[in-house]
């Protein structure tokens, strides 16, 4: 193989690898946190060596003060550390380690060999570096710049001398990267990056370095941060833990009450207005994170601000859902759909004719069916539930206003041809709402032959065709809607102890606080991530010149993994808070992996939000 093609073909590697592959639960047993949805993560008994990909701990002792916070995930961390989720056993094992560790002890000498004078670079990324690369901004005052860089990371390294030297590979005096005074056990040492003086040490137990620097930093400065100690109550870890508390992914996140003055500053006096009109400048944190959570792979990106459009409209939180489940899933999707009074406030504060518009379409609404504005939208007020499991498609109507339903139908009985009937069966009662079809025979052209002829009656026909709703309400006031009513009578005899958040949270989804969520079950994903993993090992094997001895791995039937996996998705706003996860079983191929059931459930997800998300 020649030189320039190994090297495309590891770069090609890499980058799949990246995407592909999990970026989950960190090497060291899990910590237990609670997740939205209230589950804990399950503790992993592992054979993992933090040394060869360890999680990220500068973010443990972080103060109030960190203005900003990046964690660049390392190859090893996304690839090969064991996770909570499906993969835990698989990626604990000894085969596991021992095979990275190969892969590991090589990329040295063939980066040496094919890349020259950017092996140490290379090398000092894909071998070197042994947990995420860690960057904070810390201190007091409002402006960034006068803020601290820390910067911390687990490096191969097994004393300070070999840190020195590393660091003096790169170091020039005629560069802006300089090695002013190099570090010992007992003092640390000093590099210059362009202006900015920057202070490190290396502890040669935990194999981590620390470097503290900014403008104004000094001696001091570096000594307060070695003093630091946990802080789990941060702003900024308790946002790690509801987004990713594998320690191992990618995470961004800032304070936006501090940073946002600043940016104030650098903006014109019109995009001040429009910002400040949106509530932008009211951004008080945001943080984007791929990572894990509760053992799933998981995109999320949160911002949170006050006083503005985009934070005084939350909706309501509907809670829990204890809709009861019918045996085996296949998707539960639902949204929230907000009130009349709602809907008014946002439409007085978007239209400054909002008054009159309000009343125009009232008096029509009240003229053509009888019923007003509000009634029509409070009738369906609520949190609607798609779900599909033993018992057929069902959807679940969890009211804010129950009478609202019965005021609507009563109301279109007596103007139109709307009828309900109503049968016992197995102690309920079902409901038939017929909505009938139109009758328009006036608005079809004259038949003059046969063909017209049948070609009207069939039209007719089909234009009468009305509208079927099967409906009960439970012991809970919710109603359930089908299109036959065997469903119901299934559901009822099916009914088991699982209920909807129950599901939800084995999928990591929190639905408690979302305006729109979904989640689908895929068909032995848990395998094919394994095997994928195993087949990118062995290329990578290949690539590295390293044997991968395969036969060494258990099988997925050995580990007894799971059958069936998940993918998810949860739109939050609420409480000032607006909200987007992507939830996986393990990499956003899973949804690869769903087969024509998955992809009916994806379908039904994006048809409710195609018709939530312009509601709202």
């Amino acid at each position: 193989m020649t030189s320039s093609l190994k090297k495309r073909l590891l770069c090609l590697l890499t980058a799949m690898t990246l995407f592909v592959v999990a970026c989950d639960q960190s090497p060291n047993e899990s910590n237990g946190s609670p997740s939205p949805s209230g589950s804990t993560t399950p503790q992993i008994a592992t054979n993992w060596d933090a040394s060869v990909a360890d999680s990220a701990q500068l973010i443990d002792v972080l103060p109030d003060s960190t203005l900003a916070y990046i964690r660049l995930p390392t190859l090893w961390g996304l690839l090969a550390a064991p996770k909570s989720g499906a993969l835990a056993s698989a990626l604990g094992s000894d085969a596991n380690r021992e095979t990275v560790m190969a892969l590991q002890a090589r990329i040295p000498g063939m980066m040496e060999a094919e890349f020259g004078d950017f092996a140490a670079l290379i090398s000092l990324l894909l071998e070197t570096l042994r947990s995420p690369l860690e960057i904070a901004l810390v201190g007091e005052g409002p402006q960034p710049l006068e803020a601290d860089l820390v910067i911390e990371a687990r490096l191969a390294l097994e004393s300070v001398e070999e840190l020195n030297a590393l660091l003096g590979r790169y170091a020039s005096p005629n560069s802006p990267f300089q090695q002013l005074q190099q570090a010992s056990d007992d003092a640390p040492g000093q590099l210059l990056l362009g202006l900015i003086p920057m202070f490190y040490h290396f502890d040669a137990d935990s194999q981590r370095v620390r470097m503290v620097g900014g403008m104004s930093a000094g001696p001091e400065n570096f000594d307060q941060a070695r003093a630091w100690a946990a802080n789990n109550a941060s702003p900024l870890k308790q946002r790690e833990q509801t987004i990713d508390d594998s320690g191992q992914g990618l995470m961004v996140w800032t304070d936006g009450t501090r940073l946002m003055p600043t940016l104030e500053q650098m903006a014109s006096p019109e995009d001040l207005v429009e910002l400040r009109e949106l509530g932008l400048l009211g951004l008080e944190e945001f943080a984007l994170a791929y990572g894990s959570q509760s053992g799933k792979a998981r995109l999320s990106l949160v911002a949170r601000g006050d006083s503005g459009p985009l934070w005084d409209y939350g909706l309501a939180a509907p809670g829990s859902s204890t809709v009861p489940i019918s045996g085996d899933v296949d998707y539960v999707a639902g949204w929230v759909m907000p009130d009349h009074d709602w809907i008014e406030t946002v439409w007085r504060a978007a239209s400054d004719e909002a008054d009159e518009q309000i009343k125009d379409i009232d008096g029509m609404a009240m003229e053509v069916t009888g019923t007003d504005l509000a009634g029509w939208i409070n009738a369906f007020a609520g949190r609607w539930t798609l779900i599909g499991d033993d018992s057929g498609n069902v959807m679940v109507h969890e009211p804010t206003e129950p009478a609202a339903w019965t005021n609507l139908i009563d109301g279109l009985s007596e103007r139109f041809e709307v009828r309900q009937t109503e049968v016992r069966a197995q102690g309920q009662t079902l409901r038939h709402l017929v909505i009938p079809g139109l009758a328009m025979p006036d608005m079809l052209p004259e038949a003059s032959d046969m063909q017209q002829q049948v070609t009207r009656f069939v039209a007719e026909r089909m234009m009468a065709i009305g509208t079927h709703v099967h409906w009960m309400e439970d012991d809970q006031g919710r109603r359930l809607l089908a299109s036959v009513p065997q469903v119901l009578r299934d559901r009822i005899t099916l009914a088991g102890e699982e209920s909807v958040a129950d599901w939800l949270s084995s999928t990591g989804v929190a639905h408690e606080r979302a305006a729109l969520f979904g989640a689908i079950e895929i068909d032995d994903a848990p395998r094919r991530n394994y095997y994928s993993y195993l087949t990118l090992l062995q290329a990578l094997g290949d690539i590295l010149e390293t044997d991968v001895d395969l036969h060494a791995f258990p099988s997925a039937h050995e580990l007894g993994m799971a059958d069936q996996g998940s993918v998810g998705v949860e739109v939050h706003y609420a409480d000032g808070t607006l909200g987007l996860g992507l939830l996986f079983e393990n990499h956003p191929g899973d949804v690869i992996y769903s087969g024509a059931g998955g992809l009916t459930g994806i379908a039904v997800v994006g048809i409710l939000a195609a018709i939530a998300i312009p509601a709202y």
